[in-house]
């Protein structure tokens, strides 16, 4: 009975180490995750502004080819 009871053990103690490992892999692969959207995310706020930016260009020269036209 107790080597049933130390096998017990054992099998559970081993199997707590593979689900620890298995937590550290999704911690670790939730951090890039969390790294890649946050790079996303900047990037997506510059090409943002980017357009507002290149809008407002557009906007300009249309007005100077209008007035030129007249």
């Amino acid at each position: 009975m107790i080597r049933n009871l130390e096998e017990t053990v054992a099998t559970n103690g081993l199997a707590m180490e593979s689900l620890n490992s298995k937590l550290e892999k999704l911690d670790l692969d939730l951090k890039v995750k969390e790294d890649d959207l946050h790079s996303l995310n900047n990037s997506k706020e510059e090409l943002e502004k980017e357009k507002d930016n290149l809008v407002s260009i557009n906007k300009k020269l249309a007005g100077k080819l209008e007035y030129a036209l007249q």
